[in-house]
């Protein structure tokens, strides 16, 4: 068994000559076998082993013998133990999760904070085949995506499993034949933890009646589903970097390219912008069927998901933000983007050669001019220099951004329309209304930048002065 373990290492690339590593050790037969194959591997890799074990605090003296038992046979092997001892039970109380999840956070912390107490390059946990089979099984029963099903990583990130390639069945045999002693934790012989039910009653009839191959099979499945999500992934990250905007609190997804995707591409397409803004935690398949759906909605409809999640149908987009980060409006208040920038040219002021007035404003600028009309001037046409006839301009003229109220003036004879109006008919999704730089005259639009310009102010014959707002092209 030491071999495979030592070709199964060599393979996964999961050590690396003069590597630090730290060893999770509970003192089962698992952790022990995974203690003793790395002490026997220690000479060839040149390693430095530590080992931390954690005491629950749930057995009472069953788990002070288990750490007695654990700190024995780190002295016999000359390995450094870092024992941690922590009340699981009070912190799943204080946390509001269950004993299993509380125990298994405190376990990992408490590798990686050892890990960067010594400077460790890998830490090792005792994962065997079984274990994979287990987690495969319950995602399953419980429910799961792709990624569910593919099992236990062989690596990730510091962490390595180097038993994953043997069954629980091989450690205890080479335990026995090299008479190594282990502890049994008796809660491990309880039903009262799904995964027990899972270890002591399902695997067993599958494996003792249906198929004696069946944990291999289950392995074999979840491998082959690995390459798939893997594949997937990769897919999944091309299409997502192709039609996604990405801010800290929202993802805007293109509805046009988005509804062209197989629907499973959509849902990990969906799945991808979640997890960027807040993670997937309680994110179940309906969530992401739910959100798919919204190609076909009307704009404005939206759903709420878990963790103060929002996805919102736009006119041309989907967007996914945390309702308790994200507000445009709340930025642009932030960053003083909501105050009035008064045009301050003086007619006093045009007559001197050159005078203009520059101001940056919602990424644009804007030359603001003052300058006498002559009839032989031509008016621009263009879309980003607008002219009006400033002698009819009774209050201050100022760049600003929507307010309730605001209004253009859509034909010369006098007729008006909200701006709101004139925003929706020209289908301006909601998210992007705030951003739209005004000229205007209290709540008289002069110009809506690259929506339209109102009629009002026209420059005739009448005219003398002309007030000239030009923006980026």
């Amino acid at each position: 068994m030491l071999k495979k373990v030592e070709n199964f290492i060599k393979e996964q690339g999961m050590l690396s000559p003069f590597d630090t590593v730290i060893i999770g050790v509970s003192g089962g037969a698992d952790s022990i076998c995974l203690l003793t194959c790395l002490h026997r591997l220690r000479e060839q890799y040149h390693l430095n082993l530590y080992a931390v074990h954690v005491n629950h605090m749930l057995r009472g003296m069953e788990a002070d013998e288990d750490e007695a038992f654990v700190r024995t046979m780190c002295n016999s092997l000359s390995i450094p133990l870092h024992c941690v001892r922590e009340d699981v039970k009070r912190i799943a109380e204080l946390s509001g999760t269950t004993i299993e999840e509380a125990g298994r956070n405190l376990r990992y912390l408490s590798f990686e904070q050892e890990c960067e107490r010594v400077k460790a390059h890998k830490i090792a946990v005792a994962h065997n085949r079984n274990d994979n089979a287990e987690t495969v099984l319950f995602h399953l029963f419980r429910g799961t995506g792709l990624t569910g099903m593919t099992g236990i990583p062989k690596k990730r990130g510091q962490i390595i499993r180097p038993l994953l390639c043997v069954t629980r069945g091989e450690i205890e045999t080479f335990l026995t034949h090299e008479h190594i002693f282990y502890r049994i934790d008796s809660t491990n012989l309880s039903n009262d933890y799904t995964r027990n039910k899972i270890r002591l009653s399902i695997l067993p009839i599958a494996t003792n009646e249906i198929n004696e191959r069946a944990i291999e099979h289950i392995t074999s499945l979840s491998d082959q589903l690995l390459e798939v999500a893997n594949y997937l992934e990769q897919v999944t990250a091309r299409e997502f970097k192709r039609i996604a905007t990405v801010s800290e609190a929202k993802v805007t997804l293109d509805v046009r390219e988005f509804s062209t995707f197989e629907d499973l591409i959509k849902r990990e397409v969906l799945r991808k912008a979640i997890k960027s803004i807040s993670g997937l935690k309680d994110i179940e398949s309906i969530h992401l069927v739910d959100g798919v759906n919204l190609c076909k909605c009307q704009v404005g409809k939206e759903i709420h998901l878990p963790n103060h999640i929002i996805v919102k149908r736009g006119y041309n987009t989907i967007i996914v933000y945390d309702s308790q980060k994200y507000s445009d409006r709340n930025d642009m208040v932030k960053n003083d983007l909501l105050v009035d920038i008064p045009l301050t040219i003086k007619k006093e002021d045009s007559m001197k050669k050159g005078t203009v007035q520059f101001v940056d404003f919602l990424g644009k600028r804007f030359e603001i001019r003052l300058f006498p009309y002559e009839n032989s001037l031509i008016i621009p046409k263009n879309s980003y220099t607008k002219w009006y006839d400033y002698d009819k301009i009774r209050d201050a003229v100022v760049l600003r951004t929507r307010r309730e109220g605001d209004f253009l003036m859509i034909h010369p004879q006098g007729k008006t329309k909200s701006l709101k109006s004139l925003l929706v008919d020209q289908k301006i999704p909601r998210e992007e209304r705030d951003k739209i730089p005004l000229v205007a005259c209290d709540s008289h639009v002069l110009w809506a930048v690259g929506v339209r310009s109102s009629e009002a102010y026209r420059i005739d014959k009448d005219t003398n002065w002309v007030l000239s707002v030009t923006t980026d092209r």
